[in-house]
């Protein structure tokens, strides 16, 4: 049965909530206590913040992550240390500012450093001790210094993270400026070395080497950090477990060593929260480890898995980017290639409603959108309009010169002219594939690489349901 708090009790703890929730905080306790109760609405904006907060924390969540166990430590130790100096125990208060200070420098918390040292050193003034006061003033500086770096490290960071998102529009671009972003992270590396520094080093060199699509380089750069991590265990976070599997899984992913990517999946799950962006961002790569590795009812499952979950939160092009992937499952499922499994009753629709609700989509033109115009012309198939099929083909000729030529949209390009070609072949199966042919033989570098990264099904499969769909 539940307990229940009596009426004075509930009174005295609404207090205290909403005092911990005040700015400034209360002088005391006792005068807290003292003041005339908040009003209903007050108490509940506290509650709401309060439990909100804690509703997303667990034993195992925190158990999971030393980092915030450690600056949870370091804080207590400054919390202590400034309640004793407040309250008059200077030797007390001196060894707990020492004991804040090692433990700030174990985890390196830079800040708490500095924290303890400027509170170190206003104790040697109060003391007249010259020497403790000037070996405090020079540590400061030092660590400042630090701050200053990896301040500058944590906007590199940032600044590589957006850039990610042009690499497609300008991938010379991009590539010129991670590396210079490299570079000066290097620089600040050998200068400081200290953690947030070196964090930041790897993630962006990560990203670097997962945009260029350099599979060895990204397997080098995850033993590097990985080592580096097994060196400072006290400060590992799920984050870096989560981006070590995640770049482990794209090189894979990349090798076409799919058997190895499901296994980092299944590594993933150890940290992986479902609903969270790093969810979603692993199970879209898992996705396509599964449609290209050809188990499509595994990729089926994950669509339906992802419904399990409230997924509002998620960046509105991955939800967008993930129902593309979803209307794929529907063309399967259509074509009898996999049962219908959960979505027995799937809508036989695969574009109309994405053209609509996808415009972030639409501007992502080797990719994304191209995922898109393939959805439709075999809409369009299923629907027999070969009038606007007809059109359609028109215009993608264009669009695959303009957007489809290099070396990294080869196969898709290729594929979107098989498209093009259906009504000069007069939806003749035996032409379509004599033309599947001559496209085979004018485009060989096409076959060097295992998939586009607008390839969402096997080209392969989409063909092999291309010629099931035509007349003899």
């Amino acid at each position: 049965m539940e307990k229940r708090l009596d009426s004075s009790m509930h009174d005295r703890l609404s207090v205290m909530l909403d005092a911990l929730t005040s700015h400034p905080p209360p002088d005391s306790w006792s005068t807290v206590l003292q003041s005339e109760r908040p009003s209903r609405q007050q108490i509940k904006r506290a509650l709401d913040k309060l439990l909100n907060a804690i509703g997303r924390l667990d034993s195992q969540t925190l158990s999971s992550q030393p980092a915030i166990k450690a600056r949870l430590n370091v804080h207590h130790e400054l919390v202590m240390a400034s309640l004793m100096r407040i309250g008059g125990s200077t030797d007390a208060a001196l060894i707990g500012y020492q004991h804040a200070l090692d433990a700030a420098d174990r985890y390196h918390l830079t800040d708490y450093c500095i924290t303890a040292a400027s509170a170190l050193r206003q104790m040697a003034v109060a003391h007249n001790e010259v020497r403790e006061y000037r070996q405090y003033c020079s540590l400061i500086e030092r660590l400042r210094s630090t701050q200053i770096a990896e301040i500058e490290a944590g906007s590199i960071e940032d600044e590589a993270h957006l850039s990610l998102y042009n690499y497609h529009r300008n991938p010379e671009k991009v590539d010129a400026q991670l590396r210079a972003m490299i570079a000066r992270l290097e620089d600040l590396a050998s200068e400081h070395g200290s953690v947030p520094v070196m964090r930041s080093y790897y993630r962006v060199s990560l990203w670097h080497a997962s945009i260029i699509a350099d599979s060895r380089l990204m397997l080098d750069l995850i033993e590097s950090f990985e080592a580096w991590i097994a060196l400072h265990p006290e400060i590992s976070i799920p984050a870096d477990r989560i981006e070590i599997q995640s770049v482990r899984m794209s090189a894979y992913f990349l090798n076409a060593n799919y058997t190895a990517a499901r296994r980092s999946w299944a590594r993933a799950q150890d940290v992986l929260r479902p609903g969270t962006q790093n969810w979603a961002a692993l199970l879209q790569l898992y996705f396509l480890v599964c449609t290209q590795s050809h188990r499509f009812d595994d990729a089926r499952d994950l669509i339906h898995e992802y419904d399990q979950y409230q997924t509002r939160k998620l960046p509105p092009w991955r939800r967008q980017e993930l129902e593309v992937y979803r209307a794929y499952i529907h063309l399967l499922i259509d074509h009898n290639v996999i049962e219908p499994g959960p979505f027995i009753e799937h809508h036989g629709t695969y574009i109309a409603r994405l053209e609509k609700n996808s415009a972030d989509l639409v501007r992502d033109k080797p990719i994304m959108n191209t995922a898109l115009l393939v959805l439709r012309v075999f809409q369009l198939l299923k629907n027999r309009k070969r009038g606007e099929l007809i059109e359609l083909t028109e215009s993608l000729r264009t669009y695959a010169t303009r957007y489809l030529r290099n070396r990294h949209t080869q196969r898709t390009g290729r594929f979107l002219r098989l498209l093009t070609s259906l009504p000069a072949c007069e939806f003749n199966r035996d032409l379509v594939l004599k033309r599947m042919q001559e496209l085979k033989h004018k485009y060989p570098l096409a076959d060097a690489k295992s998939r586009d990264d607008g390839e969402i099904i096997p080209f392969d499969t989409l063909e092999h349901i291309l010629l099931t769909k035509l007349l003899k």
